[in-house]
């Protein structure tokens, strides 16, 4: 992410985003989270105390969501693009990206940013997707990609520490 932004893997009820912001006013902050936490309370708690956001979200939790993504790749409006890894040509990242969707139906008014990944080798391929608040392109897809997939190394990594 851009220099000097911090990236949280925690929970903003658990770090309470009014104390935070007291804190640190001018704290560039990112917070990401599994599917648990795409929820409308959850993200205007973020965006209250502007707090950026990439949040798991799953196609069970949210068939709203995933049916106005359809729709988005039906009528052109979602850019779907492919890359070639530069350090293993034999991985493949593919990306599927829609903007300003709302989250669910009963919270049409808060608009979310949707980005869905797939890294594909002759093995395996791996399917993530996400919430953001921010606007996403080609340009930053990889960027936010790797910071959503970041919880993850930051929560095994907090694990074998407790060990």
């Amino acid at each position: 992410m851009a220099n000097g932004t911090i990236l949280f893997a925690l929970n903003v009820q658990v770090i309470n985003g009014q104390t935070l912001r007291k804190d640190h006013p001018h704290l560039p902050v990112i917070i990401t989270e599994d599917a648990l936490s795409s929820n409308a309370p959850h993200i205007r708690e973020a965006e209250k105390y502007n707090l950026h956001y990439i949040l798991g979200v799953k196609k069970g939790d949210h068939p709203f969501l995933f049916r106005k993504v359809e729709e988005a790749q039906e009528n052109g409006e979602a850019v779907q693009f492919e890359l070639v890894d530069n350090d293993n040509p034999q991985k493949t990242h593919r990306f599927l990206l829609v903007n300003h969707l709302p989250l669910n139906e009963s919270n049409q008014d808060l608009l979310i940013n949707f980005l869905e990944y797939w890294e594909i080798t002759s093995e395996k391929t791996q399917h993530f997707s996400w919430v953001t608040d921010f606007t996403i392109t080609k340009g930053n897809s990889y960027e936010l990609m790797r910071g959503g997939r970041a919880r993850w190394k930051i929560e095994n990594e907090t694990f074998n520490t407790l060990k």
